[in-house]
């Protein structure tokens, strides 16, 4: 996945902080093709106090999207369990000396499919696996 580009923005004008990732890459996609891509999201804290670095997981992981060459991606929202105000309050928990917060992708996903035979129902064996693996 690093050699396409991502972009990804925080919100914070609602009671819990948003991420929305972007594909930026979408005419790497070949014609005629879907790419799948899934992925977890995780925010990265800083204790200011010993350095010591947290990763939190945005809720409902992992997130997916489908994309085509001809598409436009309005982005993937991704919310989480961060209170907007609480970044406000302590930057330095969550943001870098620029003031950057830090995401870190795990990618799980990458997939292409042929456009002309793929179908929706071929979708369920994936989402069901997911379903197994994510409830305990």
């Amino acid at each position: 996945m690093s050699e396409t580009g991502w972009c990804i923005e925080a919100d914070l004008d609602s009671e819990h902080m948003r991420l929305k990732l972007f594909f930026m890459d979408l005419h790497s996609v070949p014609r005629n093709h879907l790419r799948y891509i899934s992925w977890i999201a995780y925010v990265v804290t800083r204790d200011p106090r010993n350095g010591i670095r947290e990763s939190i997981v945005v809720t409902n992981s992992p997130h997916g999207n489908y994309y085509i060459q001809d598409g436009m991606d309005m982005g993937t929202i991704m919310d989480t369990n961060i209170l907007s105000h609480q970044i406000k309050e302590s930057p330095k928990v969550y943001l870098e000396m620029e003031g950057q917060l830090t995401v870190h992708i795990e990618w799980c996903d990458s997939m292409m499919l042929f456009n002309h035979i793929y179908h929706k129902y071929d979708d369920i064996p994936r989402i069901h696996c997911q379903q197994m693996r994510s409830n305990p």
